[in-house]
């Protein structure tokens, strides 16, 4: 384990046995879909969308990690529960919040500010989320589609490690050398990934002298005049 990460407060082992209640674990089905959640952000690069915090500082009291306090989140706006004051009161005594968190119970305004310094952030996670569950239908069955949303999750971080490695900043998935082409004719809006393939042809004897094939969409300045 690294040793920033042993700066934040960590939860407690879910698989810990206690006199009452036994487990955590034993109090969230397999279908339940505080599962979702949490796969979903343990699997969410929490850097990518520029969380606050993510890693903490060398000294100070201990805080929270983001990816608690966006399961405390997400929760809430899935049970519209909008409520910082209230959010807190759940993670108190709601077993599928102490499930989620690992019994982690932050104050109200830890959870405030937390929505006030990465508003934008959260909204991207949540609707990455929504995106997700829609995608994949994952508030039915859930037992069998939760791998599936750790794999897909998986492979959309391998594709954006890609993508930044790209020259272009940008990966045809159908064929490598293809490319994102503007169509509208000004360089932005609507566009296609494919080529564009010039041609030069003798006006004399009608034979291909030269070809290009290019990513540009527009055919201007993308011609070679070929002289005798």
């Amino acid at each position: 384990m690294e040793d920033w990460i042993k700066r934040f407060i960590r939860g407690e082992d879910r698989g810990q046995a206690t006199l009452i209640p036994a487990r955590l674990e034993d109090y969230v089905g397999e279908d339940n879909p505080v599962r979702v959640i949490d796969a979903f952000i343990d699997e969410l690069d929490l850097s990518a969308p520029d969380f606050s915090g993510v890693v903490p500082e060398a000294t100070g009291r201990p805080g929270y990690h983001p990816a608690a306090l966006l399961k405390i989140y997400l929760y809430g706006y899935l049970n519209r529960i909008r409520s910082s004051r209230r959010l807190e009161r759940e993670t108190q005594h709601n077993i599928e919040l102490m499930w989620l968190t690992g019994r982690l119970m932050s104050d109200f305004k830890t959870i405030a500010d937390f929505r006030r310094d990465n508003g934008p952030a959260i909204r991207a996670a949540s609707t990455h989320f929504i995106v997700l569950c829609r995608q994949f239908n994952l508030f039915t069955g859930i037992t069998e589609k939760i791998e599936g949303l750790r794999r897909q999750m998986k492979s959309l971080k391998e594709m954006e490690r890609q993508v930044e490695a790209a020259p272009d900043k940008q990966v045809a998935l159908s064929d490598p050398d293809a490319g994102s082409m503007a169509t509208s004719g000004k360089g932005t809006g609507t566009g296609t990934v494919g080529y564009n393939v010039q041609i030069a042809v003798d006006a004399e004897h009608h034979l291909i002298v030269a070809h290009e094939v290019t990513n540009v969409g527009s055919d201007r300045a993308r011609l070679t005049f070929i002289g005798k």
